[in-house]
């Protein structure tokens, strides 16, 4: 084996193994650049996951204070129903009186009726005997004078 085809050889070696390592670097910029992109993309969904987390948690107080203003409301719901059974029940017991009263109130009504009837002809009586009684003043009246001058006489 000839000295200059070992070199030459060598060299292609060399060429060969810097062709290699050149790659190999290529190769680990390229892994490095991944690497970072990927870091990069982790961090970001890290940040959107507590995001997230923070949403979450902050829609579950949304919850409970909804679930207990459902509650409320419903217990007024409840309230509200229980008292307007309550009236219903007082509304329907005053009928019941108003329609128990009401011939009361009828007969009370003719009775006033004729009272009034019986008022006016007392009133009507009494006129009559006030005339009558005037008339018979001026005749009784009449009668004195007429004795008084007969008396005069």
């Amino acid at each position: 084996m000839n000295y200059r085809f070992l070199t030459i050889l060598n060299s292609l070696g060399c060429l060969v193994l810097v062709a290699v390592v050149v790659v190999q670097w290529r190769r680990e910029q390229s892994l490095e650049g991944d690497l970072g992109r990927t870091r990069a993309v982790a961090a970001q969904r890290e940040q959107d996951l507590s995001a997230e987390k923070s949403r979450a948690d902050g829609l579950a107080r949304d919850v409970g204070l909804l679930k207990e203003s459902v509650a409320s409301q419903q217990q007024a719901l409840e309230q509200a129903q229980a008292d307007l059974a309550k009236r219903d029940t007082e509304a329907t017991a005053l009928q019941a009186e108003v329609t128990q009263l009401t011939p009361q109130l009828d007969g009370a009504a003719k009775r006033v009726a004729e009272w009034q009837t019986s008022l006016a002809a007392r009133d009507r009586r009494i006129g009559e005997l006030e005339t009558a009684l005037k008339e018979a003043r001026a005749r009784l009246d009449q009668a004195i004078a007429k004795l008084k001058q007969a008396g005069a006489r």
